[in-house]
């Protein structure tokens, strides 16, 4: 018996989940045997005929509502996470400065003590040179 080569197709390789979730998007089905060029570019084209933003007149006014609404949504939630982190600076920037005037004030008392200290020493210093010199 001669040997004959299978006419079957091989078994084509699992596409990763981004390539199928494409091909879904496409319109085309990712457990399909064979996808050909021409099948991607031409439901590519019938896609993007569809949903081009210059398209959109088969949005019903009630959906173009909506979506307005969700962006209107999203920026005012923008607006309000950055006027948190803007909130959150300036407690922070208060709160620092509240940190550096209390070791100023600490450095200052410091030196008012060793100045105190240093008087202290200087009156006791005089009291002695009178007491022995008058």
């Amino acid at each position: 018996m001669p040997k004959v080569k299978s006419k079957t197709t091989p078994k084509r390789q699992t596409v990763s989940t981004k390539t199928a979730e494409a091909l879904r998007v496409l319109g085309l089905d990712p457990e399909s045997r064979s996808i050909s060029k021409r099948q991607i570019a031409t439901n590519y084209r019938n896609q993007a005929l569809i949903y081009h933003p210059d398209k959109v007149e088969h949005w019903t006014k009630e959906k173009m509502q909506q979506a307005k609404q969700r962006a209107q949504e999203e920026m005012q939630k923008q607006v309000q996470r950055a006027e948190e982190e803007m909130q959150k600076q300036v407690q922070r920037a208060e709160e620092e400065m509240q940190k550096e005037l209390q070791r100023a004030e600490e450095e200052m008392q410091q030196e008012v003590q060793w100045a105190d200290a240093k008087i202290r020493t200087l009156n006791n210093a005089r009291d002695t040179l009178f007491s022995v010199y008058p």
